[in-house]
């Protein structure tokens, strides 16, 4: 694990004493996985490593849960702002640069 700034090194030390016990109960994903007919992870990276969101699909829609990837609405407008907390602000924005259109987090306002 990689970390951009060095106030958030704790958590490889919370991750390794964790997680990576449960590993023998789980299967860590590295890259884009379906996990079940019409659910599929997806690699989004940049509020902490190695952060995975859900692509839902059911009757030809989809849904993207991106969990902490879009912090504040004003992230939708202007994707290259980062927050304090994000563990690397530079990934952070690529992945955000990387969504063009209809996304929805759970900091979002409904449409």
């Amino acid at each position: 694990m990689t970390l951009a700034k060095p106030e958030h090194e704790w958590m490889t030390s919370f991750v390794h004493k964790r997680f990576l016990p449960l590993q023998i109960r789980l299967e860590l994903l590295e890259q884009d996985k379906e996990i079940f007919p019409g659910i599929s992870t997806i690699i989004v990276s940049g509020h902490t490593p190695g952060q995975m969101a859900l692509v839902i699909a059911s009757s030809g829609e989809q849904l993207l849960s991106l969990g902490d990837v879009i912090t504040h609405p004003i992230h939708l407008e202007e994707p290259e702002r980062y927050i304090e907390s994000d563990c690397q602000p530079e990934q952070d924005v690529r992945t955000k640069l990387s969504w063009k259109s209809g996304v929805l987090s759970a900091y979002t306002p409904p449409p």
